[in-house]
Parts: structure tokens; sequence; C-alpha cells
């Protein structure tokens, strides 16, 4: 076994993600465990996406939610943008909730 971990920028895009998949399939024998980080900086558009929700920017919130939808999209396989999408549609629900309670870790 071999635990093989993949951040940054060769998880940045649908380009870096097809090389790290090629990565993996050449080490099949070793029985890897894969463990991937988020896609080019979205943890931090979501966590600036939250604090901007909790101080009350809704529409500062929706809209860098939004850029990070087309983002991903973009560089999603068209099987997957539905499924994106609904993620996406409760990210935004998460906002809502977030402008309500007003508060944010």
């Amino acid at each position: 076994m071999i635990v093989m971990k993949f951040g940054g920028s060769s998880v940045e895009s649908a380009v870096a993600i097809a090389r790290v998949a090629e990565i993996v399939r050449s080490r099949l024998a070793e029985k890897p465990v894969v463990v991937v980080s988020a896609m080019g900086k979205t943890t931090n558009a979501l966590l600036a996406a939250a604090e901007l929700a909790a101080d009350g920017q809704r529409d500062a919130a929706q809209a860098a939610l939004d850029a990070l939808e087309a983002f991903t999209l973009g560089e999603a396989h068209a099987s997957l943008r539905g499924f994106i999408a609904l993620h996406f549609q409760e990210l935004g629900a998460f906002l809502d909730e977030l402008t309500q309670i007003g508060d944010f870790p």
C-alpha cells in the first residue's frame, strides 16, 4: 500500500487532475490510498464567501460563490455539471444561514 496526497497546483485544473489520475494509475499495483485537496483556491474562496455572509454581505458572498461555481463548472466534464450545480445551490443555502446567524468562526 502507498498513500498518495495531491494538492495545490497538482489539482488546480481539469488538466492537472488528469495528470494526477495518470500518476495514480501508474501505481495501481501498490494499492494506492489517494488524498486530494480541493481544486485550486477553492478552500480560500469558500472561506471568503462564508465570512462575507456572516458579516451581513449576502450579495457579495453570493458573487464570490458564483465566481467559484463558474470556475468549477468551467473545469468540469459535462456529465458532472448538474451534480456540481446542485452542490453549489446547497452552499448558497448555507450562506443564507450564515447571513441570518451573523457569525462565522
